[in-house]
């Protein structure tokens, strides 16, 4: 519903699923209006500007503050993306260079002189990064560049000439051409903006938004005025606002891929008798599953069980370092893998790279 503009506005949050709308929660913290919220997952987060700390929230809970000195531009899983860093919602920074677009612990930088990009994985830094060169021709702007899954876009142009975006898969090559600026990137889709000329008593540049689907070519348009804010969930559902309301629909035909782990938040040790909590984030609904806990040699010690989670972030979850009869657990590396699947049927979660299983370690100590 709409706030005046004069006075500070709540910020609140909705489920969205299969089942409807849910009710509103309200987060702790009035913002003014020109403030930006971004939510990915149970997690969201609201920016201002560089003069006030960025407000991070996971559910109803506000987990952290942090006064920047760039804007947020981004949020997937616990990865922020700002114009020149990388943060993650527990404080940690990674330094990537300007403008890097995220998905999850995966992040792709524009070198605009040599048309480079470069993704590389900052929950694994000692793999080697992947890299393309864009074609020739265009001049490329960082600021442009989305990432999401296996796909990058980057956008060309001025609203005053119209833009124009290549769409690549980094990994099989598979390129795109299309007319319009990509504003997000999602799973075998994008969302396009056309701008024109302003509408009579409009200061501002006219607008037409529209979904494209990669694999099919197919355009829908999406009936967002000019000046109204629009966003994709990046798994096949588009959201809008008018003057009264929030307006979502499903583009057929899009995220059906696997389930992708975007991202960790966890002690990387802990003593045995002890909790280790680790918050995972998910591209997507998942069913219950299982946290299975091996150690080094492979061997099965826990298998602690998962619940459903229409949001793909897992909370609650809890291992002491103990067997399954109770009984500390060696000193060592443990290796934790995620095996659920996902509530629409496509299959188990994967690593964010979709290419293995959804993994990590954990260290246990004396």
């Amino acid at each position: 519903r709409p706030y005046p503009e004069s006075a500070p506005n709540p910020l609140w949050y909705r489920t969205f699923a299969a089942g409807g709308i849910g009710k509103e929660v309200r987060l702790t913290g009035p913002v003014d209006a020109g403030w930006n919220a971004f939510a990915s997952g149970a997690r969201s987060a609201a920016d201002c500007c560089t003069s006030l700390p960025t407000k991070y929230y996971d559910g109803a809970k506000r987990t952290f503050n942090q006064r920047q000195k760039s804007n947020l531009m981004g949020l997937s899983g616990p990865y922020a993306a700002t114009q020149d860093f990388v943060r993650r919602v527990d404080g940690t920074r990674y330094d990537t260079g300007l403008y890097p677009a995220v998905f999850g612990s995966l992040v792709a930088t524009l070198n605009e002189e040599s048309r480079t990009v470069t993704i590389r994985d900052l929950a694994r830094p000692s793999a080697t990064p992947l890299s393309l060169t864009l074609p020739a021709g265009p001049e490329y702007w960082a600021g442009d560049l989305r990432i999401w899954g296996d796909w990058i876009a980057v956008s060309s142009g001025y609203p005053e000439v119209g833009y124009t975006a290549q769409v690549i898969n980094y990994r099989t090559q598979e390129s795109h051409a299309i007319d319009g600026k990509v504003e997000a990137l999602g799973d075998g889709h994008a969302l396009v903006f056309h701008y024109g000329p302003p509408a009579p008593g409009l200061e501002e540049d006219s607008r037409t938004v529209e979904l494209w689907n990669v694999a099919t070519g197919e355009k829908r348009p999406v009936p967002v005025a000019t000046g109204f804010r629009v966003a994709i969930d990046g798994v096949g559902q588009v959201a809008w606002v008018t003057e009264t309301t929030i307006e979502v629909a499903t583009l057929p035909g899009t995220g059906t891929s696997r389930p992708r782990l975007l991202g960790t938040l966890a002690p990387s040790s802990f003593r045995a008798g002890r909790a280790w909590r680790p918050e995972l984030d998910t591209t997507k609904p998942l069913k219950a599953g299982t946290l299975e806990i091996r150690n080094a040699n492979g061997v099965l010690v826990r298998s602690i069980a998962t619940r459903a989670t229409a949001s793909g972030s897992l909370r609650g979850l809890q291992w002491n370092g103990r067997d399954a009869k109770g009984r500390k657990v060696a000193p060592g590396s443990y290796t934790w893998t995620l095996r659920a699947e996902a509530a629409d049927g496509t299959g188990p979660v994967t690593d964010v790279a979709g290419l293995g299983e959804a993994t990590g370690t954990v260290k246990v100590k004396r």
